[in-house]
């Protein structure tokens, strides 16, 4: 695994916390913005499915579970409803719809609460439609789909500031974020957002445009790049492993070169000392000095080999080039000692 893919920057960001070293990627779940971008006669229609009442309407989609803390929601609307009048649905289901119900009626808003329960796909788009601003108290979300949804219908959204429910959050040009938990905080988002129908306005344009990247045609580009990268890497390795698999291939061959030239010259040396030819005279040869060249016998190969074992060394992807090298001087040397000394 050479990298990973997160919805939000805040999953990165948690991943990495958690000791995670590898290559990180953040590309959105994604939505089709496409279809929540008009559906007048849809929200007509799910307002008279839901009975809904013909005022503000505050909306959140999601599983009914207690990570999402929709009591503070229900809680925040008698603060609400002092200064203004307004609805809030709740559609989806879960293990808390049973006591959020319990929770409104204690609270006496059960006329001013809808709980749809399972909500068909088919009302979704209408439902945002029919909608005046969402809201998300959860504090567990590493990328509200829901909330992406709302904006892409041009929903202010309002949410806990916790998690990655943030990042889709301009404070105070598309939204707002609240303290989590805490209902009063809530409460006067709620009247900032509907209380001007100029700020609603404004506010809804800017979730359309802060939506753009999540589009899914562009969700499915940057994955479609990210594979083609990912592929690219694959093929690259594997060419790479193919060459380190010759060169290492390339380096046996060459050191068995070097073993049986090495071998071919020590045997070139005793032929030599065995049939040496008879000595030569020469005019030329005979009036040269005679020199002691026992230290260069000696040393030579020494630093003969220190040479080798250098450029090895500093050169690693060149050794099968140095070790035939000296595999073709050794053969030369053998074939002149043996040439040299025919009798």
């Amino acid at each position: 695994m050479d990298k990973v893919t997160t919805p939000t920057q805040t999953a990165a960001d948690i991943l990495r916390r958690s000791g995670f070293k590898k290559s990180i990627q953040v590309i959105s779940n994604g939505i089709d913005s496409k279809r929540f971008e008009s559906h007048r006669r849809d929200a007509e229609r799910v307002q008279k499915k839901y009975n809904l009442p013909n005022k503000k309407i505050l909306l959140f989609v999601g599983r009914i579970d207690p990570e999402k803390h929709i009591d503070v929601v229900l809680r925040a609307l008698p603060v609400v409803l002092k200064k203004m009048d307004v609805h809030l649905v709740v559609a989806g289901r879960g293990a808390e719809s049973e006591n959020l119900e319990k929770l409104a009626a204690e609270l006496n808003l059960k006329e001013n609460v809808t709980f749809t329960g399972y909500l068909p796909e088919e009302d979704l788009p209408g439902l945002y439609q029919a909608s005046d601003c969402f809201v998300n108290a959860g504090t567990a979300e590493l990328q509200c789909i829901s909330m992406l949804e709302a904006m892409s219908t041009g929903l202010p959204v309002i949410a806990a500031d916790a998690m990655a429910l943030h990042e889709l959050v301009e404070v105070g040009k598309n939204g707002f974020l609240f303290r989590p938990g805490d209902s009063e905080d809530l409460a006067q988002c709620i009247l900032a957002v509907l209380s001007s129908k100029t700020a609603e306005a404004q506010m809804g344009k800017r979730s359309r445009e802060l939506i753009a990247p999540h589009d899914i045609q562009k969700v499915m580009r940057s994955f479609e790049t990210l594979y083609k990268e990912a592929m690219k890497h694959l093929v690259l390795n594997k060419k790479r492993r193919a060459i380190d698999k010759y060169f290492v291939l390339s380096i046996v061959f060459s050191f068995l070169l070097l073993v049986a030239s090495l071998i071919i010259n020590f045997y070139a040396g005793q032929y030599a000392l065995k049939a040496a030819s008879n000595p030569v005279t020469d005019i030329v040869l005979s009036n040269i000095p005679v020199f002691n060249v026992h230290l260069a016998f000696v040393y030579g190969p020494v630093l003969f080999w220190i040479l080798v074992l250098g450029l090895c060394v500093s050169k690693p992807r060149r050794i099968p080039l140095v070790l035939k090298s000296v595999v073709l001087l050794m053969l030369v040397r053998s074939v002149f000692i043996t040439l040299t000394h025919i009798g």
